[in-house]
């Protein structure tokens, strides 16, 4: 008998070549003529002097960061997600992740970074604009900004897992890295329209981790909850997760790759200072994230829930977050408060996001929605001339843009190709089924 939801994956599969050859033609007829120029020279001319190469080694390295940031998160959520998902997550995790990088390098950076000029996006083109020819300093911004595109592919991943298949997850993940986070970057990081009005958001608070946050709430919403997460009764059921060993070390490896995060963004955002800049970044990062950990544990076992390290997890992830939008500013004591806010925060909301019936699989939405609106909105007590006001616009426009056009695009694959895995799949055999894999 054939599998339904590997009959519904092959179509899909099969129209993969067609849809190469069509993104082909597309390069080979709409390449601009400065593709042209660019390409004639293998070498541009700053490439070939020695003394630049030092400039924007701070940017790789930060850039190295990140993407040992990626690694850590897949491995939190391949921890947390039951037995028979892990595998799954884990190849969603390095799929997504480069896939977000192709679709930043064609697409989303120019949208992000190229001619946004005070407006609401940069420059629609299928062509590598803010890299071919570029000097190293470009370069290097590029290189620190993809991984950068590919955390909120992530974020949706770990907050949709055990449900989700692999096609859709792949076309969604093209399109938020491609065009929905490029937008909502390009009003503050590129130079438009939000930064023109004094909107604060160095390491991604509004424009990462809210926007990917939103993303996945309407995901969760549309694609429904696993099976066995909510009974008819109302009961909610704490399922059972794969290791927390491999969660913890997930926690770890991203908490060191957060250094990239944070310090990266503001290189880019106060270049003028140079690396110096790093030191309060770094030990603000620490903090906040000590403190998120500790508060969301020690409320954790004083309330009494299950999955008390789950949340102590979580919390250490809701510090990261809740210091990421001007990570170098506040002092020690003050990052230290802003990461414990982060915590409890995270621990309030993931029980009440379940009690919405959202089955959030690894708490995404609280971690990175919740605390990214929170990192957004304090900026003012630790900067008094930035406004609350312009804070709050900036994080309720990129909210409403990036729900609704998230809902179109869910919407969209859910009528054609669907959401879902079969939900016999759930038990244990997604990687099997879904991904042809041999377990």
């Amino acid at each position: 008998m054939t599998n339904p939801a590997r009959a519904r994956t092959l179509p899909a599969v099969a129209a993969l070549p067609a849809l190469a050859l069509l993104i082909l033609a597309g390069f080979a007829l709409g390449a601009p003529a400065i593709a042209q120029e660019s390409l004639a020279s293998p070498l541009p001319g700053p490439l070939t002097d020695p003394a630049l190469w030092p400039v924007p080694l701070p940017l790789l390295m930060q850039g190295l960061l990140v993407m040992g940031l990626l690694a850590g998160l897949t491995l939190f959520q391949s921890g947390l997600v039951r037995p028979g998902a892990s595998g799954a997550q884990a190849i969603k995790g390095i799929c997504g992740s480069a896939l977000a990088v192709l679709a930043f390098f064609f697409i989303g950076s120019n949208v992000l970074m190229v001619g946004v000029d005070g407006g609401f996006h940069g420059t629609f083109a299928f062509f590598p604009l803010a890299v071919e020819g570029a000097g190293p300093g470009a370069m290097a911004e590029w290189f620190l900004r993809a991984p950068f595109a590919a955390l909120p592919v992530l974020i949706v991943a770990g907050a949709l897992a055990e449900r989700l298949r692999l096609v859709p997850f792949m076309i969604f993940a093209v399109v938020l890295a491609a065009v929905l986070v490029p937008i909502a970057g390009s009003w503050s990081w590129g130079g438009g329209w939000l930064d023109r009005l004094g909107f604060v958001d160095i390491g991604g608070a509004t424009v990462l981790h809210s926007a990917a946050g939103w993303a996945a709430l309407v995901g969760a919403v549309l694609l429904g909850a696993r099976k066995g997460k909510f009974t008819s009764n109302g009961a909610i059921h704490a399922l059972p997760t794969n290791s927390l060993a491999l969660a913890t070390f997930g926690t770890f490896a991203g908490w060191i790759g957060w250094f990239g995060l944070t310090g990266g963004a503001v290189l880019l955002a106060v270049p003028e200072a140079g690396p110096a800049i790093l030191v309060p970044t770094y030990v603000n990062t620490l903090l906040a994230g000590a403190a998120g950990l500790t508060v969301a544990l020690i409320l954790s076992l004083i309330v009494g829930r299950s999955g008390v390290m789950t949340r102590g997890l979580q919390g250490a992830l809701a510090g990261l977050v809740s210091i990421s939008a001007a990570p170098h500013l506040p002092m020690p004591l003050v990052a230290l408060a802003i990461g414990a806010i982060g915590g409890l925060l995270v621990v309030i909301a993931v029980p009440l996001i379940e009690r919405l019936r959202i089955d959030d699989a690894t708490g995404a939405i609280s971690v990175h929605l919740i605390c990214g609106l929170w990192a957004t909105l304090v900026v003012p007590v630790i900067d008094p001339t930035v406004s609350l006001t312009t804070q709050a616009l900036g994080a309720g426009a990129v909210a409403g843009a990036v729900f609704l056009a998230s809902f179109v695009v869910w919407l969209a694959i859910k009528l054609t190709l669907g959401l879902r895995i079969a939900f016999e799949d759930e038990s244990g055999a997604q990687e099997h089924r879904d991904l042809g894999l041999d377990v």
